[in-house]
């Protein structure tokens, strides 16, 4: 594993507060391995954090793109939240294995952890996965994690492309906290979670809360973010890119891609609000265990 400084978090926080948090510090995993895109996990680290550093937290931040680090529960026993990016969920089937994957979720599920995932990263904590679903060229179905008794089934919105930001758009997702506003939000090929309906009784003993719903075209009504309670642990899912600015393509010369930049400047703060208060829920989950 590689440790990713997050000295401005502790600094922060001693600055802030200059007594100790009542909370834990957070050992978080970020996996940068195989499927893992570039983007996304430098941006899952920033978002992880700034959010620790907003929340007055003191955290420590490794990544991974090593399989033995999921082959020991000893060595998994050492984080409380497990981050996976965007990119694509069958490269993390590859480098976990059956085995990995099994030590994964029984770490989530028996040791009151988070796992936090963002587009490949929701797809893969599922039971079960619908990605297009009857195109030669990309559908991929299987079964994955477990973490969210459900199906993950997308790509929601039409388009999608591995090679291209064709499918690349700002989706508007409505929250379940009072007083907020629609959030604005980077969506590429993420995904619609729906319940499990073939086990209720499973279903029932690891419940699942919204957070967020689509509110466009096909997708309106659909939920865009669950929180998953499994086990003693949780997962927090999102279908689109909430830690994505996407400041690059300020100066892209498709003005597509530009006002995807511009929508996402101008929502960049309820965005981030929004965000970090789906996180906090996750964390009290993790918190109450007190590891």
């Amino acid at each position: 594993a590689f440790l990713v400084s997050t000295w401005p978090c502790q600094f922060l926080a001693k600055i802030i507060n200059c007594h100790r948090s009542e909370t834990m510090m957070i050992s978080a995993l970020v996996y940068t391995g195989e499927g893992a895109d570039a983007e996304a996990r430098e941006d899952l680290q920033s978002f992880l954090t700034d959010y620790f550093a907003n929340r007055r937290r003191e955290c420590r931040i490794e990544t991974t793109a090593d399989a033995a680090e999921f082959q020991d529960l000893t060595t998994l026993g050492r984080f409380q939240l497990f981050a996976f990016p965007g990119g694509f969920d069958l490269g993390f089937v590859r480098l976990l294995g059956a085995a990995g994957m099994a030590n994964l979720a029984r770490r989530v599920r028996s040791g009151s952890c988070g796992y936090l995932g963002m587009c490949a990263g929701a797809y893969f904590a599922c039971r079960e996965i619908e990605f297009a679903k009857g195109d030669p060229e990309l559908e991929v179905l299987g079964s994955r994690l477990g973490l969210y008794r459900g199906l993950a089934v997308g790509p929601v919105f039409p388009g999608f492309d591995y090679k291209s930001l064709a499918g690349a758009r700002v989706v508007e997702n409505a929250t379940v906290f009072e007083g907020d506003n629609k959030v604005h939000v980077y969506f590429n090929g993420g995904p619609k979670f729906v319940p499990d309906n073939q086990d209720p009784a499973a279903a029932a003993a690891d419940s699942a809360e919204v957070l967020a719903r689509y509110t466009e075209e096909e997708a309106a009504g659909q939920p865009a973010v669950v929180l998953a309670k499994c086990g003693l642990g949780g997962a927090l899912l999102f279908g689109c890119h909430p830690e994505m600015d996407k400041k690059q393509l300020e100066s892209s010369s498709d003005p597509r891609l530009r006002e995807i930049f511009t929508q996402l400047s101008r929502g960049a703060e309820d965005r981030r609000q929004a965000t970090y208060r789906m996180l906090d829920e996750l964390m009290k989950i993790v918190d109450a265990a007190g590891h």
